[in-house]
């Protein structure tokens, strides 16, 4: 990223050229985009505003304040001054470490894996424990057991065959089980904050000095400890709000059993709009949830809703009931308050149900990203040409084309195996490989829609997913370093 800046950063800060544009008064404010980008890129993250700020000035059509406050960055940056003078305080330090990283990061990206790996082997070697007695071996081996329980014998057959896929989906299996571990430590709040509501008033995300919680984590993901807290409190955070919109649904259909589709729909997504403000107001004050005054609040809103689709709370806009209507809402809040009471713990029925729901989803979405981004058909575009670039034959290529299509196209994702006419034709032509995928892909949607509607968590559906591609980046690249691993006789179930 910082040599690719240099020769973008060299053609939009030409002095004769720049001059040029000035004196025909044709200077383009889009340089002041370009120079944010690049600061952006080598300064810790804080100073974006103060970059923002810089462009925003420039493109108001400020320019001689745009280049002041430019001039400011750079000075606070301490990238005019040289890296000799001494770093004078914690975000100091953080600009020449992120500008270091950023130079380092083609290099860092090249030795991550074997670095990964040296670090995994010395882990073992250091404690004097063989792979096979590791905890990395017992979680492998137990997510593929429970994944190959789960299947029919025609489907176990088809996917023990396949090891790749075996191991990716073990691993997802494997990863969404640490995720939904209980990662508290003595002490800390359940439920835990999550990292996007833990915003200070500043803007800032502030950090969580809380430890690492006694969850056992396989050797394999021993660096990885924070995100897998970060993620769990996500997926917590997901099946509270499922939770809570059940139980508004459950009441209002039982309250107002004639309540128009559409209206539902709206109340629905009005009451988790409640429950958002609740959880943001909740971490922003420090509160711990459970038993706060925040869920009374929270009770009243939704019970409130339910007798009162119109119901509306905001300043300078205040809405007077019935006094029939309050002591209804009064007696439905009394409902939700007693629910949240019994329920608002890492044991309640309903949360368990919740957490299971969302964590099976978020499963599902992990194996099917990992699945397609294992195989992709860019490759097979080859194929229509009549030679190998190695200068081979077609026929030759058609050979390495079908090998490639056993090994690594998903072939289990809607758990149906290979029919014996896929498996014994003749290998198959660059748009018949990009058509399977293109298969594949529609019947893993098919699948996670089907989930998501038997588990009435359509409105959830881009918050599941959003937390499966975070988490995907880390699985991906264990799976990239650890694949020959979980491969080995006496890991995954089979092997």
């Amino acid at each position: 990223m910082t040599h690719a800046l240099v020769p973008e950063l060299y053609n939009a800060l030409d002095p004769e050229f720049v001059t040029i544009q000035v004196r025909r008064k044709v200077f383009g404010l889009g340089i002041f985009h370009t120079l944010g980008e690049a600061m952006k890129v080598h300064c810790a993250p804080i100073r974006d505003a103060m970059v923002n700020d810089m462009v925003e000035t420039a493109l108001s059509g400020d320019v001689a304040g745009g280049l002041r406050k430019c001039f400011d960055c750079v000075e606070v940056m301490k990238l005019v001054s040289g890296y000799t003078r001494r770093a004078r305080s914690v975000a100091d330090r953080q600009d020449i470490a992120n500008h270091q990283v950023h130079a380092l990061r083609p290099y860092l990206w090249q030795a991550a894996a074997q670095h990964e790996l040296v670090v995994f082997r010395s882990s073992l070697n250091g404690a004097g424990i063989e792979l096979r007695k590791s905890i990395t071996q017992r979680w492998i081996r137990d997510a593929s057991v429970r994944i190959v329980k789960g299947l029919s014998p025609p489907q176990r057959s088809a996917l023990m065959s396949n090891r790749p896929e075996l191991i990716v989906r073990s691993l997802a299996e494997g990863v969404m089980e640490l995720v939904s571990a209980d990662w508290r430590t003595p002490g800390s709040p359940w439920p835990p904050v999550v990292p996007h509501r833990r915003i200070g008033f500043t803007g800032i995300q502030l950090s969580d000095i809380t430890p690492a919680a006694a969850t056992p984590i396989p050797e394999s993901f021993k660096m990885d400890g924070r995100r897998f807290k970060n993620a769990s409190a996500e997926l917590v955070d997901l099946a509270l709000t499922h939770m809570y919109v059940t139980a508004f649904s459950t009441l209002l259909v039982r309250v107002r059993p004639n309540l128009e589709p559409r209206l539902v729909k709206g109340l629905m997504a009005d009451a988790r709009g409640d429950i958002e403000y609740a959880f943001d107001i909740a971490a922003a004050a420090g509160t711990n949830l459970a038993g706060s005054e925040i869920l009374g609040d929270l009770a009243f809103r939704l019970a409130a809703r339910v007798y009162q689709p119109d119901f509306v709370v905001g300043e300078g806009r205040p809405h007077v009931m019935s006094p029939d209507v309050l002591v209804e809402v009064d007696l439905l809040a009394k409902t939700f308050s007693n629910f949240f009471a019994v329920q608002l713990r890492p044991d309640g029925t309903a949360y368990q149900t919740a957490l299971r729901q969302v964590r099976q989803a978020a499963t599902m979405l992990l194996t099917h990203q990992l699945l397609h981004g294992q195989w992709s058909p860019a490759w097979a575009a080859s194929a229509s040409s009549p030679t190998t670039a190695s200068g081979g034959d077609a026929a030759n290529e058609d050979v390495e084309m079908q090998t490639r299509f056993e090994e690594t196209i998903p072939i289990t994702t809607d758990n149906r195996p290979r029919s014996s006419h896929q498996t014994h034709c003749r290998p198959p032509t660059a748009a018949a490989v990009r058509e399977e995928h293109a298969a594949t892909i529609a019947r893993a949607t098919e699948l996670e829609t089907a989930l998501f509607e038997r588990s009435a968590m359509g409105y959830l559906r881009d918050e599941v997913k959003d937390l499966a591609q975070k988490v995907e980046p880390m699985v991906a690249f264990n799976l990239k370093v650890f694949m020959d691993i979980y491969a080995e006789s006496g890991m995954a179930v089979g092997a």
